[in-house]
Parts: structure tokens; C-alpha cells; sequence
């Protein structure tokens, strides 16, 4: 005979959204039956002052902790980031689901990018003092034509937040991928979204400039600590328990309590699983201090100088070495992009005319120093592949919201070197490797370095080709497809974030 469970869960659509989307899951996992029972939470009920300005905490949880140690409701649903790290006696976690989208979205009308060209300013509506932070300080440098940009407060649900943009109330808001997401995976959700979200375009956020919350884009499901059942509801809610996921809030609440926890934090902190290593990304203001970090945990880089960074136009000072050998030739691809088709942009030296054939095609970049470059040619880059490589990439146009966004297009083209392959779709070479001629000198300063960081594999095989003293030095690249090919080749290299990491790391 089946059990029957009641879940308590928030009013808004979201929430009973993905309430329901548990409550299905359960059910086809378990045979049991369960139902929702709606709970007004402090946070649904006061939407005029942003959190962090209204008096206590617990603000979107307290009144369904409460029906949970009554006995009113078996189980609670929540958004995980709402959790506080204190939580009342009696009550358990019983259960973190599969995050499939933390980065946050920024939704904005068709015309904005257009419209800011010759100069210009946006207005971005959020509540958040996280999002307040990093959007005023880093929204401008990636998004078209490179406007200033404020924020404005923003408060309600998702649908809600929507309006108020159609309304024209803000040129832009921020909201989290996840929650749009879970709108759209549900058919019901989805009719009423379909309507929002005509006439808008989007901009996926990328982490290393503005991560999101800490435990974004994960639910909590909790229950009573001892219930009367030997532990049979527990049992049965750890079906639906993501263990990898668990990992990244693990990391990233520890992070969050180091600064003191709670809503008012102006600190974005995100990680995420690549390979066995945990990539923590912190980013913000605290106490009028800047923020910004971005580690594999438990590691420790050993970076001597001099050092090696295989950029040619980029000098990063004393006790750094240059790429001289090996020079990026750009040209404009000889195929002219006719239909409509998703554009992934691998490498800075693809921008070559770009903006001359690119009108119709949804963009996307390898990293956010591209997209930048592209940004301030007034070309709107819906996301980046950041540090996670092609695979974020993926991962983000595989969410039914952003589908939605880009109209159903699946198809892809690759700009970049003409040697490389890409698991995305059809490559269109725009540059090419060559070897230059260098003197003797360069040789011997290469002799002097002892770290040297690669930023791809075909660089690292004809430096060898030519130096193959470098072997014995030690190697280090970014995260990625450079990294993959090293592991494939079985050479030793050490992944590290960023350059900068790479550089600070040999101070």
C-alpha cells in the first residue's frame, strides 16, 4: 500500500513549480503519493525593501520550518541558497538535488544593445547587494558598446521581475538561470513564460566575473530529524540526493560563512566540479574591500620565476617571457555565414571582420577576455565558455529557457585555427600558426625560465619541437581542452584558473 506525504512549499509559481517537479520525482521513484500544502513565507509577503534591509532573517523559510515541527507537512522544499547555515534544532537536510544551471541570466529587449551604440548608459534592476556589486563594476566591460551601468531595486517572483521589464520600468534585470529554467522544463509553467520572455534577448553571466550565490541553482529538501518512522520517509527522500552537487555547496558554504553569511553579502561565491578538482570562484565587496579569487581547492602551486605565458600581445612585466616563436595571422573566413546559426567564437584572433558577417547569428565565446574584445566592437556575446570550456557551453544551450531564447536554433559553427576540431559543430578556419624567426638571445632566456604556462597544446608541441630542453620545466595550463590534451598525451601539466592566478601564484 502506498504512503502519503504532504510537502510544504511557497506560493509563488516557481516554487510550486519545481515542488511539483520533486513531488512527480518521488512518486515515479518511490509509488508513494504526495501533495502540496501552499505556506506564506515574511520574504513572499514584503516585496518592497530588499532583504538585506528588513529586520531578522529566515525570511523565505521560518513559516514552513514552523509547519514542519508541528507536524502540519512531512517535508519541505527549498531553493537551497534561502537555507541559513542555522538551522532550528530537530530539523534535517535530508536531501540536495542535481544543479544543473548556476550562473545568473540577465534579460534585457531586443533593441538595448543597438540603442547604446555611440555611447550610453542601462539601468539593471536587482535587490541583491551581490549582484549590485559585481553588475555596476563588470556588467560594462562585456556587454555592447561598453555602457556605464547602475541598479535599481527589484523585488517579487520571477514573473513578476519579468513584467516590470516589459513594463520598461529597468533597461535589464538579473535573475538566476535555475529558476527560469524549472519554469520552462514544466509545460504548465512554460505557457506563461512563453509570453514574458517575447522580445527579449539574454546574456549568461560568466563566473569569473560575476558568480552567483552560494548554493544557487539547487533545491534542499529537509525533514524532521527524528520522525516517528524509522527512517523510512529519510530513505526514500536520498533517492533523489546528487552527491557531486553536494560537493560544490560544500565548498561554497564554507567559503560564504568565512565572510559571515547572510542576505546582506555583496560577495558572489560559485564552484564547481572539473575533473576530481573543486574550482572555487569568489567575487565581490566586503567592508570596502575587493573580492576577487578564484582557486582549486587544496591546491598548492609551485610557480618559480621566471616564468613563461604564451601570449604574444600581452606583457605582464619583469620575470616574464613572452611568446615570440609562435604568431596567431588572422583573416576573414572565406565561407559567408547566410542562415541563422549559433556562432562559437574559440580565440581572439577569430575577430577579424567580424561584426561584418555577424548580424543574424547568435554569438558565444571561448573566455571572457574575447568577449569583452567583442563587446567593445558593440557585438552581444550570450555567453562565455569561461574556465569550464565547451562543455559549459553546451550545458547552457541544452536549458529549454535559453532554447526558447534563441528561437530553437541548434545548429553550430566554429571560428577558429585552421587546424582544430571542434565537438560543437562545423569549424571555419579565421587564422593560422606560424613560426617566426627568433635570435639566439630568446633561447637563452628560455633556459632561464622555470614554469611555463601554455595556452593550448599546439603551442606547447612546437616550442619543443624547436627547445626540447623545455621538457624537464615545469608545466601548467588553464582548464579545458588544453588541459584534456595534455592528460590524453600523458604529459604532466598543472591546471590553474586563470593567468592571473598563474602570476600571483609566482610572486
Amino acid at each position: 500500500m502506498a504512503d502519503k506525504y504532504i510537502i510544504g512549499t511557497r506560493g509563488s509559481l516557481l516554487a510550486r513549480t519545481q515542488c511539483t517537479q520533486i513531488k512527480n520525482q518521488l512518486e515515479d521513484l518511490t509509488g508513494d503519493e504526495f501533495s502540496l500544502k501552499i505556506i506564506s513565507t515574511e520574504g513572499d509577503e514584503n516585496t518592497t525593501l530588499p532583504l538585506w534591509q528588513l529586520d531578522g532573517k529566515d525570511f523565505f523559510t521560518k513559516e514552513l520550518d514552523a509547519a514542519l515541527l508541528k507536524g502540519e507537512v512531512d517535508m519541505v522544499v527549498h531553493s537551497y541558497k534561502d537555507l541559513g547555515s542555522e538551522r532550528p534544532e530537530g530539523i534535517k537536510l535530508a536531501a540536495i538535488t542535481e544543479r544543473y544551471h548556476s550562473e545568473d541570466i540577465l534579460l534585457f529587449r531586443k533593441d538595448l544593445p543597438v540603442s547604446l551604440k555611440g555611447g550610453g548608459s542601462i539601468v539593471v534592476g536587482t535587490s541583491s547587494p551581490r549582484r549590485i556589486s559585481n553588475l555596476e563594476k563588470y556588467l560594462g566591460s562585456i556587454f555592447p558598446y561598453n555602457p556605464s551601468v547602475t541598479t535599481e531595486n527589484l523585488r517579487g517572483n520571477v514573473n513578476t521581475r519579468i513584467e516590470k521589464l516589459r513594463a520598461g520600468k529597468y533597461d535589464a534585470i538579473c535573475l538566476a538561470l535555475a529558476g527560469i529554467e524549472r519554469l520552462a522544463i514544466s509545460p504548465d509553467s512554460m505557457k506563461e513564460l512563453d509570453v514574458l520572455l517575447e522580445g527579449l534577448s539574454f546574456m549568461i553571466l560568466p563566473s569569473t566575473l560575476m558568480p552567483s550565490a552560494a548554493s544557487q541553482g539547487s533545491l534542499g529538501i529537509e525533514c524532521l530529524e527524528k520522525r516517528n518512522d524509522n527512517g523510512v520517509l529519510l530513505s526514500k527522500l536520498q533517492k533523489v540526493h546528487h552527491e557531486l552537487t553536494a560537493k560544490e555547496m560544500k565548498s561554497e558554504r564554507a567559503a560564504f560563512q568565512t565572510y559571515g553569511g547572510g542576505c546582506h553579502l555583496a560577495v558572489g561565491i560559485q564552484a564547481n566540479l572539473i575533473g576530481d578538482s573543486v574550482v572555487r570562484i569568489e567575487k565581490g565587496e566586503v567592508d570596502g574591500k575587493q573580492i576577487d579569487s578564484v582557486v582549486i581547492e587544496n591546491q598548492s602551486l609551485n610557480v618559480k620565476r621566471p616564468i613563461f605565458i604564451g601570449m604574444n600581445d600581452v606583457h605582464y612585466g619583469e620575470g616574464c617571457f613572452n611568446d615570440k616563436l609562435v604568431q596567431k595571422v588572422s583573416y576573414s573566413p572565406a565561407e559567408k555565414l547566410n542562415q541563422t546559426t549559433n556562432l562559437f567564437v574559440s580565440s581572439r584572433h577569430c575577430l577579424k571582420d567580424l561584426n561584418k558577417y555577424s548580424e543574424g547569428h547568435h554569438l558565444f565565446s571561448s573566455g571572457v577576455s574575447t568577449m569583452k574584445k567583442m563587446a567593445k566592437e558593440g557585438l552581444l556575446v550570450h555567453a562565455a565558455a569561461d574556465y569550464r570550456g565547451v562543455e559549459s557551453i553546451q550545458e547552457i544551450t541544452s536549458s529549454k529557457a535559453v532554447q526558447h531564447l534563441l528561437k530553437g536554433n541548434h545548429s553550430w559553427k566554429v571560428l577558429t585555427n585552421e587546424d582544430s576540431t571542434s565537438e560543437l559543430g562545423e569549424t571555419i578556419p579565421c587564422y593560422k600558426r606560424e613560426v617566426a624567426d627568433v635570435d639566439s638571445e630568446y633561447e637563452t632566456d628560455l633556459k632561464k625560465v622555470n614554469s611555463f604556462f601554455w595556452t593550448s597544446y599546439p603551442q606547447y608541441e612546437i616550442f619543443i619541437s624547436k627547445y626540447p630542453f623545455i621538457k624537464t620545466k615545469n608545466h601548467f595550463c588553464g582548464l579545458g581542452k588544453t588541459l584534456d590534451t595534455f592528460n590524453k598525451k600523458s604529459i604532466a601539466v598543472t591546471p590553474v584558473p586563470s593567468i592571473n592566478q598563474f602570476i600571483e601564484a609566482s610572486k
